[in-house]
């Protein structure tokens, strides 16, 4: 999937799962940060965000800081506003049979930075 067509998806379906709907989003760039998991950065009004994939599970705390060197403190997380059995991560995914879809199927945390 194109990186322009990926960051429609984002606006229009996944970050209206968190609150974020009918916002101006100004996208920086985007950071692999693991065989399977990436990391996306964008503004909105000023505010930093890192909408991060991971195909499968979330990162502690300790593991973020390591991976992509943000210090202690100076992140939050961004909880869905739908439904989620395991907030702060939101899940996207279809019942098998279903084929992975890098950066669309899984695994997905908002932070704000």
């Amino acid at each position: 999937m194109s990186e322009e067509a990926l960051q429609e998806f984002y606006k229009y379906v996944l970050l209206p799962q968190f609150g974020l709907e009918k916002v101006q989003i100004e996208w920086k760039k985007h950071q692999e940060i693991g065989p399977d998991d990436d990391a996306h950065y964008f503004d909105i009004n000023n505010q930093q965000y890192m909408l991060i994939f991971k195909d499968y599970g979330a990162y502690s705390e300790e593991e973020l800081k390591e991976l992509i060197k943000l210090p202690r403190g100076t992140f939050e997380y961004v909880s869905p506003t739908s439904h989620s059995d395991i907030a702060p991560i939101y899940r996207v995914g279809f019942d098998a049979p279903s084929k992975y879809a890098h950066n669309v199927t899984g695994y997905f945390t908002l932070l704000k930075i």
